[in-house]
């Protein structure tokens, strides 16, 4: 089943949810307290506040705790969507992230 919908997001914070079939954005969130740098940091953060969260967007490779396993942290813990994001466009990446919870695998831009 397809819904036509995707996600951007940049380094400014927001974040956008598109009708891809409409062309037209359905929803625009601005919040620099959702943003974090480290795995740890966004796990504490989600677990004191797992209300106000509808969906998590977290690049695969970050220093601190394999993306996966925040997947797996995640769906053990939470009801909560989770879209992986990699500069890396290798498709055993995407099943891997798939296999591990991902709702979606986006790639980003790389330098």
């Amino acid at each position: 089943m397809s819904y036509g919908t995707f996600a951007t997001g940049g380094c400014d914070g927001y974040v956008s949810v598109w009708d891809g079939n409409n062309k037209k954005r359905l929803y625009q969130s601005h919040s620099t307290y959702s943003t974090q740098n480290t795995q740890q940091a966004m796990l504490k953060t989600l677990r004191e506040n797992k209300d106000r969260f509808d969906l998590v967007i977290r690049d695969v490779h970050m220093p601190d705790m394999d993306g996966y396993k925040l997947l797996e942290l995640v769906g053990l813990e939470m009801d909560l969507p989770v879209m992986m994001l990699s500069a890396n466009s290798d498709p055993k990446l995407v099943i891997k992230g798939v296999m591990h919870g991902a709702c979606d695998f986006g790639e980003t831009c790389s330098n």
